[in-house]
């Protein structure tokens, strides 16, 4: 069990960020490329601030998505008046015409 956690486990948990894996070396010995070293396993924030970054962008992109709607259906609004205004106007010039 301690071997799965130690071989499969903590390696996912740090390479997704969950954790910071720091190793010390052997005390009272000489260093050797393959003396063991103690693994020492402590919480990590990056991968809460990588959610942050993510989120902050999201909302950046809903936020511009909004602003363009909101901006399209202003303009849309805008030409519509335009016609009916237009169309006034001919409806009141086609009156003055019968009229006279």
């Amino acid at each position: 069990m301690i071997n799965t956690l130690n071989k499969s486990v903590v390696p996912k948990l740090y390479r997704f960020g969950l954790i910071h894996r720091t190793r010390e070396p052997p005390k009272n010995t000489v260093w050797k490329p393959k003396s063991k070293r103690k693994s020492i396993e402590h919480e990590s924030l990056q991968f809460s601030t990588f959610l942050r970054k993510i989120a902050k962008e999201r909302e950046a992109i809903v936020t511009t998505g909004r602003m363009k709607r909101r901006h399209q259906r202003q303009q849309e609004k805008v030409k519509e008046r335009e016609i009916q205004k237009q169309d006034r106007l001919e409806w009141e010039q086609y009156l003055r015409e019968i009229g006279e």
